[in-house]
């Protein structure tokens, strides 16, 4: 199965050209910025009493009931309901934005295969996070379906996936960052080198 998935990740990045996937990574960002936006003006509108960071990575039934209570008093639990649905828009846009820049890094690091190894499996992880936020939401809805009885023991897995998610996107981030600045460092030496091997051959 994984191997499949491998290669079915290898005949979509070897489809285009390196500027189009840099020119596909810009859109879809800006594409999951937007999104995010909206996204965020719906959970504000909910009123959820503290951030999405805090409230699905709060490991405490307790803590996690008494947001909820919030939003019964408030009488907008509904719309915290709508805020789970439509955050299955935004893991799409992040899905394919994620995905579409980890092959754009890939395509543009050295050919050094150790570098090449953690850039294609930066590639195969990329949509980790969005497969984490929605088991995340499918338990969410288990939880708000009895917002203030559900039993206590369903926090554990809803904040460690919200753990595992948040963990998964930070990764991918930070290796977007350290791909590029190796790409900085490594590829004037390896131009270099090239350089000085044909004057040699000369």
């Amino acid at each position: 199965m994984f191997k499949r998935y491998d290669d079915v990740c290898a005949k979509l990045a070897s489809r285009l050209n390196v500027w189009q996937w840099w020119l596909m990574a810009i859109v879809l960002w800006v594409v999951s910025q937007q999104t995010m936006g909206w996204l965020n003006g719906l959970y504000a509108a909910s009123q959820f009493p503290v951030s999405f960071f805090v409230g699905q990575t709060t490991f405490n039934a307790a803590e996690l009931k008494s947001y909820y209570a919030v939003l019964l008093e408030l009488g907008t639990l509904d719309k915290f309901i709508g805020v789970q649905l439509a955050d299955y828009v935004y893991m799409a846009t992040v899905l394919a934005s994620l995905f579409v820049a980890m092959v754009a890094v890939y395509r543009i690091l050295p050919n050094i295969t150790w570098l090449k190894k953690i850039g294609w499996f930066m590639v195969l992880l990329s949509p980790a996070a969005a497969g984490f936020d929605a088991l995340e939401n499918l338990i969410s809805f288990i939880l708000l379906a009895n917002p203030l009885t559900f039993s206590d023991w369903l926090v554990y897995p809803y904040s460690s996936l919200a753990v595992a998610k948040f963990g998964a996107y930070a990764v991918t981030y930070l290796w977007a960052i350290l791909a590029l600045l190796s790409c900085a460092i490594v590829w004037p030496y390896v131009l270099i080198k090239q350089k000085i091997g044909r004057v040699a051959t000369v």
